[in-house]
């Protein structure tokens, strides 16, 4: 759990390139993306009284925008086929589950890369 000012981030995700450069007890800007709009998953961190920049190595991020791109999309693909498997109307909720979750990860896999091009800026 993270506290800044009156926003609380629970549950939250944090890879070992930033992890490690996180102090307490010092103003802070974190560059925050959120995992599918629920988790927050911290890029980066900028101190304010050195005016320094930790950022996620852009490997990573590339790796996390593949996954988006690749493997999110394969899940949504193979649930839709065994709900359209159920046949009559189910087939029509199982193409949209399908379209939904190539929809959601291209669109998160996007926020993503400009979140992180945002940082990367100021």
């Amino acid at each position: 759990m993270i506290e800044i000012g009156d926003t609380t981030l629970r549950d939250v995700g944090c890879n070992m390139d930033v992890h490690h450069l996180l102090d307490l007890n010092r103003e802070a800007i974190l560059y925050v993306h959120y995992h599918y709009w629920r988790k927050p998953v911290i890029l980066g961190v900028k101190y304010l009284d050195n005016d320094k920049k930790y950022l996620m190595r852009t490997g990573t991020v590339i790796a996390s925008v593949i996954a988006y791109l690749i493997f999110y999309p394969l899940f949504a693909l193979i649930a839709g086929v065994f709900v359209g498997a159920m046949g009559g109307v189910m087939s029509v909720v199982g193409t949209l589950i399908a379209l939904a979750g190539l929809g959601l990860a291209i669109a998160n896999a996007f926020i993503l890369a400009k979140v992180y091009v945002q940082a990367k800026a100021g």
